[in-house]
């Protein structure tokens, strides 16, 4: 006989899988509620797709080589350059599925293996900025935006992706090196502290 506390367990992928879909619905039926609305939708969608990938990330490493993983992963990224050519309306959907649920996963796949494999560190190093580059990428698009308005000369569209990524990244290593290390020091310095008192 079941104890009652698992026969009432649920699995939390489950939260996860319900949270994608309540993000589709709100985008595809256009939804305008307080905290389900157009504005979050594709937070929800696309935040907990990402924690689902990981869990998914996890069975394919158990599962499939890192040659499989790498194939697979290529192969998807082949699809999208090869749609960018000659289909580029199933790249720019408006809602960004295509990116969200198959290239940015299918790059996240390439490049973890592929640095897993390699033993380098570069994605431990995106992880550790991932929360100052998400603060800051707005900030860097309005700057962009300026410099259109003000006519600063770059080559193309292009060059103004290649100087929002570069500048995002080269300032969120900063800010993470110079202001959330320390900040993170004083924080554990003022708890240890405040428990030795």
């Amino acid at each position: 006989i079941l104890s009652a506390e698992k026969r009432f367990y649920v699995n939390r992928i489950y939260f996860y899988v319900a949270m994608v879909f309540l993000g589709l619905s709100i985008r595809t039926y256009e939804i305008n509620l307080p905290f389900m609305n157009l504005d979050v939708s594709r937070g929800y969608y696309s935040y907990f797709w990402g924690i689902l990938f990981l869990h998914l990330y996890g069975w394919m490493k158990h599962w499939l080589s890192s040659k499989c993983r790498i194939v697979f992963s290529l192969l998807v990224i082949v699809m999208f350059v090869w749609c960018g050519l000659y289909h580029p309306a199933f790249i720019l959907d408006h809602d960004w599925f295509n990116f969200t649920f198959l290239l940015f996963p299918s790059i996240l796949l390439f490049t973890e293996t592929l640095f897993e494999t390699c033993r380098l560190r570069c994605n431990k190093i995106l992880g550790a900025i991932s929360y100052e580059m998400y603060l800051w990428h707005l900030p860097f698009i309005v700057l962009i935006k300026l410099f259109e308005k003000r006519e600063f000369t770059v080559p193309s569209n292009d060059g103004y992706m290649l100087l929002f990524w570069g500048g995002v990244i080269v300032w969120g290593c900063i800010i993470y090196k110079f202001v959330e290390i320390p900040l993170n020091k004083k924080i554990i310095l003022l708890c240890l502290g405040n428990k030795t008192k």
